[in-house]
């Protein structure tokens, strides 16, 4: 650049001198001088455009080289105008953007090795869930299908039963219908009886009448003396004869009273009975409709439980091949894992201007070791220093307890003290909630919008949080550039 100024710079006072030679004295005089006072000040300006053009070359350069060692954090400082501005501009752009990019694509790697290694879990657990589940649906179908079986012979001794049970009925209604009849058959039995009791009381009436006429015939054959002396002798044995009559009349009616007392007995024993016969002909009828219902029941257990051993059996094969596709997930998560670690290296080197995922997490984790090893309170001090290691670029440590109070915030020191909800543009109850969450399930990353403090402007933040102790846990986030325009 200097050369190029010199070059145009001789042309011009070698014309300038043989213009002057041309002017008079005097007037050539004040054309040196003028002349003098033009080259000096071009000669000045071309200079400061050359000491700006090399600043701004030096700053590219530097630039440049810094870029190619994987160093983005580097800003370039230049007010210059102009076409070597532009160009200065633009660099600082691009390496704000390659900046923006790496840090997305760090931090993208982060998360999806922690989602990998939460999924890997996941696989696993399901995995043994799979298999156990697999092992008692195994036992399961083989305590089912023994059931089923039992069911099975438990329906088949039913129908068995309800068949005897069927006939015992039967039996038992024909038996009752004999028992009717004998009952039916009593009551002439009991008429006779009773005619037989009429029949005698007429033979003992003939019996006494035969006596009293003897008797009379007796006294006649008295009265007529010896001629009627043979009419008394047959008077007697008619008498006699009354009198066995009677004697055996009496006998007959003493038999027959028993034999009526006997019969009424056998009748009221026979009614008894026949009571009884309708009752047990009621109570089979009954038993044979609840033991045709439960054999009934018994099919149709022994089929729907047929149904339920098919049915176990399909569940099982469905869990063996759940099985095989959760071993085949986790082989695929174990090789996602690889790839984020792989990508996480890649750019690991690179220094950028705002802080990472792998950063953030970093400096979480340095801050609880810390906080363990002086105490929380004097950790908090540490956390607000501007020149310790925990502020780093936008990389700073909040803290908060499960009320939502502020305990310390490296970006903002002043916010100590309050609430949350008191930040503006944040849902304080909401980062309250996912945080605590993940620090009660041991540590993880919480999304949330908040303000970026050099930008100014609401931006996706994700944070690391960790649990001091029970009521206390800190964190570090970094910005999520959502939008990266080319």
């Amino acid at each position: 650049m200097l050369f190029l100024l010199l070059g145009l710079l001789i042309p011009l006072i070698f014309f300038a001198a043989q213009f002057v030679m041309t002017l008079a004295d005097e007037s050539r005089l004040v054309a040196v001088l003028g002349m003098v006072a033009g080259l000096l000040l071009y000669a000045y300006l071309g200079y400061s455009i050359y000491l700006g053009a090399q600043r701004i070359s030096d700053q590219l350069v530097r630039g440049v080289q810094a870029a190619g060692k994987g160093d983005l954090s580097m800003h370039l400082t230049h007010k210059q105008k102009g076409t070597w501005g532009e160009i200065g501009y633009e660099f600082e752009r691009t390496l704000g953007r390659l900046s923006d990019i790496v840090g997305n694509v760090r931090s993208a790697s982060v998360m999806l090795g922690e989602t990998g290694r939460g999924l890997v879990q996941d696989t696993r657990s399901l995995s043994e869930r799979a298999q156990e589940q697999g092992a008692s649906l195994q036992q399961t179908a083989t305590h089912v299908r023994r059931v089923s079986e039992t069911v099975a012979k438990n329906a088949d001794a039913s129908q068995e039963i309800s068949l005897m049970t069927s006939s015992i009925h039967k039996e038992a209604e024909s038996a009752g219908q004999l028992m009717q009849k004998a009952v039916q058959s009593m009551g002439p039995l009991q008429a006779a009886s009773g005619r037989m009791n009429e029949i005698i009381g007429t033979i003992d009436s003939i019996a006494f009448q035969t006596n009293i006429l003897a008797l009379n015939a007796a006294v006649e054959a008295a009265r007529a003396g010896e001629q009627g002396r043979g009419f008394a002798v047959v008077a007697a044995e008619v008498r006699n004869l009354a009198k066995r009559s009677q004697e055996a009349a009496g006998e007959v009616r003493g038999l027959i009273a028993e034999s009526s007392t006997h019969v009424a007995t056998s009748v009221s024993e026979i009614d008894q009975v026949s009571e009884l016969m309708a009752s047990l002909v009621t109570g089979i009828r009954e038993i044979a409709m609840n033991i045709t219902v439960m054999a009934e029941g018994s099919a149709s257990q022994s089929s729907a439980l047929e149904e339920v051993v098919n049915a176990v059996g399909d569940l099982d094969t469905l869990t063996q091949e759940n099985t095989t596709l959760v071993a085949q997930a986790s082989e695929k998560s174990d090789k996602l894992i690889n790839q984020a670690f792989d990508l996480e290296n890649a750019v690991s080197f690179i220094r950028l201007r705002q802080g990472s995922a792998e950063e953030a997490r970093q400096m979480a984790v340095d801050a609880v070791l810390h906080a363990h090893d002086v105490g929380f309170e004097k950790a908090i001090a540490d956390f607000h220093d501007p020149q310790g290691k925990f502020i780093d670029r936008d990389l700073y440590i909040f803290a908060f307890n499960r009320n939502g109070v502020y305990k310390a915030f490296g970006g903002a020191p002043e916010r100590v003290g309050r609430r949350l909800e008191e930040t503006p543009g944040l849902d304080g109850r909401r980062l309250l909630a996912d945080a605590w969450a993940a620090c009660d399930a041991g540590a993880g990353w919480v999304t949330y919008d908040f303000v970026n403090k050099f930008s100014g402007e609401i931006q996706s933040k994700s944070s690391y949080v960790v649990p001091v102790d029970k009521d206390h846990l800190l964190g570090c986030g970094t910005y999520l550039n959502d939008d990266i325009q080319a």
